[in-house]
């Protein structure tokens, strides 16, 4: 009875009617658990970012925005929207890393503009804010976040060669 079509024509013949798995409930557990998986990549985002500032809701930097910067909070709006800056999507709400403002005016930082570009064509908004915060070989496993402001060149090669990887 190793074939599964054998299984299903015993089962019938012995007049035993067995409901099909509920593949419902499958999807639902598999859904479960991919929140659950994004629920813990954001609490580790959380967590890497703490040293270089935090992570805050859009709504905040809006607000910081509003209070500190020249230009209008719909420039925010432009960077977020054209990838300008880094941000991700959790919960339906978009979060930045603060690392990449200046808290004075709330500019950006000055080289941010060349890592994102090498690795905007590479990678999702996710895999950019991962990278920011992770470890990496490439600046002696500090992570970009910690060293875009004191060592940019290094920065940009380190995004360089991220990009080189991920394309092939």
């Amino acid at each position: 009875m190793s074939n599964p079509m054998q299984v299903d024509v015993a089962l019938v013949r012995s007049g035993v009617v067995h409901k099909p798995p509920d593949y419902s409930v499958h999807n639902t557990l598999t859904e479960s658990g991919r929140e659950w998986q994004s629920n813990q990549q954001f609490i580790a985002m959380l967590d890497a970012y703490r040293p270089s500032g935090g992570l805050a809701r859009a709504q905040e930097v809006a607000t910081m925005w509003r209070l500190r910067a020249s230009s209008l909070v719909h420039t925010l709006a432009g960077y977020i929207v054209k990838r300008q800056v880094v941000s991700l999507q959790w919960q339906g709400k978009i979060w930045l890393p603060l690392f990449q403002f200046n808290t004075v005016d709330m500019s950006l930082q000055a080289a941010l503009a060349d890592v994102l570009a090498e690795l905007v064509v590479a990678l999702d908004d996710w895999e950019i804010a991962n990278w920011f915060a992770l470890p990496n070989p490439w600046l002696a496993d500090a992570s970009p976040a910690d060293m875009l402001a004191c060592a940019a060149p290094e920065v940009l090669n380190a995004a360089r060669a991220e990009r080189y990887v991920a394309l092939g």
